[in-house]
């Protein structure tokens, strides 16, 4: 919008503005540049109001509103200061003539206003000025959205700035904020008011006008709005229905309306009126008074047991039972001759439905534990009354696991009395007292179900447990613990175990730790077991540590469960560094177990003793990954007498203890002997692939963390040396394999020898499938080479591998080289998701070709794995390769080698017609559609084989036709 008719309105302010649009950047910054003059004293705001005079009083409404814009932008941005009381009186004035104005200039004029409400000094009067102009003169649900927003606006800063002239104007000022909200549609605005409505609720009564309010707010109840799809981040339904019922639950004298109307609503079979019903009845308790609740409890309460009685929704259900508990709580202030017949009247309704074979035992229960939640008066009541009817059921009751679930109900009633008495002390409520025995007469069942039902429901209420009933439990804990249980009684045992150390520690020590008598090793294996389960508690940790330490020094056969026990521990709790410190710095673990291993090196060898070499290995690496260098340093000397002991005897299952050792040193740490010659001997010569990958992988480790950079060099040219030697006889295999390792070493440390070695390994590939497998290593994570290994991690390696190495192998491919498509394939195996989607398009012929060519099940299924995910989740690369893709996932539907090949073709297929337009697959419709039905014969054979999935496949068929 521009000035019009400009011949009759000339001055130099005015002529600045001439053909700038209101929405122009420069019409902003000249408004700006304005404002900038008068607080700078350079001119005046009576100045402005005398240079825009002649647009401001034009009989043209364009011109009157352009003049407006101008001078509304300057009352926004302004110092207040600026503008002395009586200017803001006349500069009111006018404003509250304008809203009287052409329909042009009053949304400029609103702006105005609101901008005139936020100045401190403006005179009081003028705050009614604006706002009777305003109701009187602008029907509030005419104006478009914005504007109806700048009015909610302008009564949002009347009431935190004006709050006494807003009193002083009484009930019109309230009337006219209900007649401008009545009918607002607009979610924007809804959030708004329904945010702003509670505080002008509880700064002004309504009084007559209480109920016209109410019902201008009661007709969005409940609130039925669902987002835009377009639009996820715009307002959501449940956002406006929270807001609106704080609108409903603001003031007390709502609370004759507003309870009916819940109540009505609760009734309905509309989800959403039911949550918007639970949410006001509960809100409501903060704000209505006592005696409506009163006087509607019946209602409640029948409306809310319906609701968990005969309720699929186990969300509505727990909304129901929450607000079941705050309305109670409400109804508990009332004296115990009004509250106490209300709580009989619902206990007595619950009480025959306490049959576990019935449907409604479990809600029952659950309402009647909600009830004794909301008071201690209600829980005392409660429990008086329920418990000892369900003590009696249990012990009628033949039905293990009938009793399992009246016992974890009762179990709950002791729970919720502690909880909220804040006594874990229940001797003097008899009825609970009774929960107790009931407990451990159950653990000590012959049926296993019933037995760990005990234990569980013991588990729960350990702290509440009387001093006979421990001592009971003691005692029989005493064999249980190392006697042989199904994992069904073992678990819930230990869990009991553990719940009864927390809470009565010396007794445990006293009455089972100090009384248990080990008679067997499998006795002994049950019983470090179960201690590991209280290990992290302060009070036991040392003493725990020790026993194990104790049977880890013991004679070789009890030493095998120590120590495989001490693995579990070490690996159960790998991130407490108090346990780790502990047994590694002051009970000196890893020397000592080393010694042990010397010790008995005539008896222990490979593979008869994988198990305990294994766990030594294991138990080192966590231990040392948490020590300091100088303590490593330390522990050189016990390395160096493992690798002579190697030396000395070839016993291959000290390599798995080397590694254990080796693997976790820090990059500074040296070891005196030299052992690269023996790891690659082990690689190359040992009949078992489990210690030659160990070498392998120990061998990467050492050169990837050789900080001497001329011994590495010479390592490198003598290891190349070596495996060539090997490369033309039947080695061949290994040494490839260790040359991947090798490869991998180097490129995670970023050398430069690391691109040699990938050249190494590609010109391989040209020969030798094996070299293939290579490329998997070098992808795959390996916790040997990390970061925690303290290995040398160069950043986003493996995506800066795999963008390479693929644009490489996609360059050289050679038709007559399958071996290319297998180390693809291999490659993709462990390539990350997002590296793998940015180089697609660089990298799509040779995927394709791979799909086509490759005759390997493995790696197929492979590709197709990687590409299904990308379908799945509908990445536009995918989209723009359709047809190709497409064409092969056909070919493979038919592939005869593998199975699950075929059926991964099927489901890429099938979420190609399902996730994209049909228009793109109708070229190769007939060719699925032909596909299939050649499949049709493997049906009964894939649904047979259990390949559910392929069964919607065949959904296809349909959908394509």
């Amino acid at each position: 919008m521009q000035i019009k008719n400009m011949d009759n309105i000339n001055n130099s302010l005015v002529e600045q503005f001439h053909n700038l649009n209101k929405d122009d950047a420069e019409f902003l910054k000249k408004c700006l540049k304005l404002v900038e003059d008068i607080n700078q004293g350079s001119s005046t705001f009576l100045q402005l109001i005398e240079q825009l005079k002649g647009l401001l009083i034009d009989p043209v409404p364009t011109n009157r509103e352009y003049g407006m814009q101008i001078l509304t932008q300057v009352l926004e941005e302004i110092s207040h200061n600026q503008i002395t009381p009586t200017q803001l009186h006349f500069v009111s004035d006018f404003y509250a003539e304008r809203l009287k104005d052409h329909h042009q200039v009053v949304p400029v004029a609103l702006r105005g206003t609101l901008a005139l409400m936020s100045f401190n000094n403006l005179p009081e009067e003028q705050v009614r000025n604006l706002l009777q102009s305003i109701f009187q003169n602008i029907p509030c649900q005419q104006q478009q959205q914005h504007d109806r927003l700048n009015i909610y606006k302008i009564f949002q800063i009347s009431l935190e700035n004006r709050l006494r002239e807003l009193q002083a104007m009484g009930f019109d000022y309230i009337y006219g904020v209900i007649t401008a909200l009545d009918g607002e549609r607009d979610p924007r605005n809804l959030l708004f008011l329904f945010n702003w409505l509670p505080k002008f609720l509880k700064r002004f009564t309504l009084g007559h006008l209480s109920e016209e309010m109410f019902e201008v707010l009661a007709c969005y109840f409940p609130v039925d709005f669902r987002t835009p799809p377009q639009d996820p981040n715009s307002i959501n339904r449940q956002t406006l229905a929270s807001s609106l019922s704080a609108c409903l639950c603001a003031t007390s004298e709502f609370a004759e309306y507003c309870l009916p109307l819940a109540l009505e609503k609760l009734s309905s079979s509309l989800s959403i009126a039911k949550f918007d019903s639970l949410d006001i009845i509960g809100k409501g308790c903060d704000i209505f008074p006592l005696s409506f609740y009163v006087q509607h409890s019946t209602d409640i309460w029948s409306q809310i047991q319906r609701e968990v009685l005969n309720n699929g929704d186990e969300e509505l259900e727990k909304v129901a039972l929450d607000t079941f508990v705050i309305v109670m709580n409400k109804l508990s202030q009332n004296p115990d001759n009004v509250y106490k017949p209300i709580l009989s009247d619902i206990v007595d309704t619950l009480k025959g439905n306490l049959v576990p074979n019935t449907k409604l035992f479990i809600p029952s229960c659950k309402m009647l534990h909600h009830l004794c939640k909301s008071s201690k008066t209600a829980a005392t009541f409660v429990i008086a009354e329920i418990v000892p009817l369900m003590v009696n059921t249990f012990h009628i009751t033949l039905t293990p696991s009938h009793q399992i679930l009246i016992l974890n109900n009762l179990v709950h009633f002791v729970r919720i009395y502690t909880d909220i008495y804040e006594n874990a002390d229940i001797s003097g409520n008899l009825p609970l007292s009774q929960v107790t025995c009931l407990c451990l007469k159950a653990s000590l069942e012959n049926d296993l179900d019933l037995r760990a039902g005990g234990l569980h429901c013991t588990s729960i209420i350990t702290n509440s447990l009387p001093s006979d009933i421990r001592k009971c439990f003691y005692e029989n804990m005493c064999s249980l613990l190392i006697s042989e249980q199904p994992d069904l009684v073992r678990f819930p045992l230990l869990k009991t175990f553990k719940s009864l150390a927390e809470s009565h520690g010396d007794e445990v020590q006293m009455y089972v730790l100090n009384q248990i008598s080990i008679n067997n090793n499998g006795e002994l294996y049950r019983y470090l077991r179960s201690l590991s389960t209280i290990v992290e508690m302060e009070k036991f940790t040392e003493d725990i540590l020790a026993t194990f330490f104790k049977y880890c020094q013991a004679n070789f056969d009890v030493a095998l469960i120590g120590i495989d026990c001490l693995r579990q521990l070490l690996e159960e709790y790998a991130g407490n560094t108090r346990i780790q410190c502990y047994l590694g710095e002051t009970l000196q673990l890893v020397p000592n177990l080393l010694d042990f291993v010397l010790n008995y090196l005539n008896i222990i060898d490979y593979p008869n003793h994988k198990q305990l070499l294994g766990d030594i290995s294991t138990i080192s690496k966590i231990i040392l990954r948490h020590q300091s260098g100088e303590t490593q340093i330390g522990l050189a000397s016990k390395c160096d007498k493992v690798i002579s002991s190697y030396r000395s005897g070839q016993n291959v299952g000290l390599v798995i203890v080397m590694d254990g050792l080796v693997s976790c040193l820090r990059r500074d740490v040296k070891l005196q002997l030299y052992i690269v010659p023996d790891l690659l001997d082990v690689a190359m010569k040992c009949p078992y692939d489990f210690i030659a990958t160990i070498a392998c992988q120990l061998l990467a480790n050492i050169l990837n963390k050789n900080l001497d950079e001329e011994q590495l060099e010479n390592d490198l040219k003598w290891l190349e040396e070596c495996l060539n030697k090997h490369l033309e006889n039947d080695k061949l295999g290994k040494a490839i394999h260790i040359s991947s390792w090798i490869t991998k070493a180097l490129l995670m440390r970023g050398h430069v020898k690391g691109a040699v070695w990938t050249e190494k390994l590609i010109r391989l590939l040209d020969d030798h499938e094996e070299a293939a497998k290579g490329f998997e290593i070098i992808m795959k994570n390996c916790p040997a080479l990390s970061e925690e290994s303290f290995c040398n991690v160069k950043f986003l390696y493996r995506q800066k591998f795999f963008m390479e190495i693929t644009t490489l192998l996609t360059q050289n491919y050679k038709e007559s080289n399958k071996n290319y498509l297998l180390a693809i394939g291999y490659i993709l195996k462990e390539a990350p998701r997002q590296v793998f989607i940015m180089q697609f398009k660089k990298i799509v012929k040779i995927v394709l070709l791979c799909l086509e060519k490759c005759q390997n099940g493995e790696i197929l299924l492979v590709v197709l794995e990687r590409l299904y995910d990308l379908i799945q989740s509908k990445e536009a690369v995918t989209e723009e390769y359709l047809q190709e893709l497409l064409a092969s996932f056909i070919a493979l539907s038919t592939f005869r080698s593998s199975m699950n090949v075929r059926i991964k073709a099927l489901e890429c297929i099938q979420h190609f017609a399902v996730g994209y337009p049909m228009y793109k697959l109708l070229p190769l419709k007939q060719d699925v559609i032909r596909n299939l039905a050649l499949c049709l014969d493997d049906k009964k054979r894939l649904v047979r084989k259990g390949a559910v999935e392929a069964r919607l496949s065949w959904i296809m068929l349909d959908a394509l036709t």
